[in-house]
């Protein structure tokens, strides 16, 4: 009998200071919507398992309290349900990317259900691969 199990975790903290408001376009783009407040503190710990992963990046800006990621990712074989807000891991090399899901906003609250890679399925002798 053999058996295994892995886990993963990670804990990190950041600081940005910026000390005038204008933000140079390399330091407020694509960073989720997060430098249009000034200087913060950023707090993110992720928990990965073969079955659940749980993520959640806290961001103090100034007198404030910002909840940019929150989620709950439970896997079996080769589905997933994801709830909360997280970043979208959507590979956009070959489109000109999302226009709902931006780098520059916040991730957006959802619930997703679907299957993870792609699935053999055998229809009238026929071989079909789906994902999605």
């Amino acid at each position: 009998m053999l058996l295994s199990f892995g886990f993963s975790q990670s804990f990190g903290i950041s600081s940005h200071l910026l000390f005038n408001e204008n933000q140079p376009f390399w330091i407020a783009s694509n960073n989720n919507g997060v430098y249009k407040n000034g200087s913060f503190v950023n707090l993110k710990y992720r928990y990965n398992q073969k079955y659940l992963d749980y993520g959640l990046i806290i961001i103090l800006p100034n007198d404030q309290i910002f909840l940019n990621e929150a989620f709950i990712l439970v896997k079996n074989n080769n589905l997933f349900l994801s709830l909360g807000a997280k970043k979208s891991d959507n590979n956009d090399l070959l489109s000109s990317g999302s226009l709902i899901e931006s780098l520059n906003a916040p991730p957006i609250p959802k619930i997703s259900f679907g299957i993870g890679d792609f699935h053999q399925l055998k229809i009238f002798n026929k071989s079909f691969l789906i994902k999605g």
